[in-house]
């Protein structure tokens, strides 16, 4: 349907007065014109919202962050062993991982029912190849009193950190989601200053009965295959 639109003219002839009356000066000239660019059909389609897709979206990326920052608050709360050695009559020289106490903290895992199956079996098999390696190095290399040992990274795997901010779980914000059915990859941050140095670490979690889990946290992934070899 094409509109017709009423144009009012305003025109000012000129401000010179000995030029112009006062009926030039405001004339006022109603006109109608045919504006041809209402009846034009869009050359594109305003792209369809699936509102149900965005309302879950938004909802696994709050239940994700809220994991996240349970997880690290139960993690500095608790401070793990993750990987604990097993000493022979001396104390001071170990012989491999204490499997009584890996046992435990697996079953502390399993309790708070943040870890899927997949970060549970990557956690036994580093410490079956953390195990394997120290029992086939020189007791040069056991001594716990030599201080940090070659099984040891210095840092905080979880957070791949040394330092932290205090309660840093509450600062902790989730980044570049990426969900494809029950699985989820992201990066997560405290840093809340963009002008700062970002402190980004890799996670990923799956959904299990509707219920997300991490699956892999990158400082843990990182000591897959690390320690295969024997120290020396």
């Amino acid at each position: 349907m094409k509109l017709f639109l009423p144009l009012t003219i305003i025109t000012l002839l000129s401000c010179s007065p000995q030029n112009t009356t006062e009926q030039d000066r405001s004339r006022v000239t109603e006109v109608s014109l045919e504006d041809s660019s209402f009846s034009q059909t869009p050359t594109t389609d305003i792209p369809k919202v699936d509102y149900k897709e965005y309302k879950n979206q938004v909802s696994d990326s709050l239940q994700l962050t809220s994991l996240v920052q349970n997880m690290f608050e139960w993690h500095e709360a608790e401070l793990l062993d993750d990987f604990p050695f097993k000493y022979d009559n001396s104390d001071t020289i170990f012989v491999g991982i204490d499997w009584h106490a890996y046992n435990q903290l697996v079953k502390e895992f399993i309790s708070t029912q943040y870890f899927s199956n997949y970060f549970l079996q990557t956690h036994r098999s580093i410490a079956m190849e953390i195990d394997e390696s120290i029992k086939q190095s020189s007791i040069e290399w056991r001594n716990i009193l030599d201080g940090l040992t070659h099984w040891d990274t210095g840092a905080d795997n979880w957070c791949a950190c040394q330092d932290y901010p205090d309660e840093y779980w509450k600062l902790i914000s989730l980044h570049h989601i990426q969900i494809e059915g029950d699985s989820a990859r992201f990066q997560w941050t405290w840093n809340t200053d963009v002008r700062e140095y970002t402190h980004y670490q890799s996670l990923s979690a799956v959904k299990v009965n509707d219920q997300w889990k991490i699956s892999s946290i990158q400082g843990i992934s990182y000591l897959e295959g690390l320690y295969k070899d024997p120290a020396g």
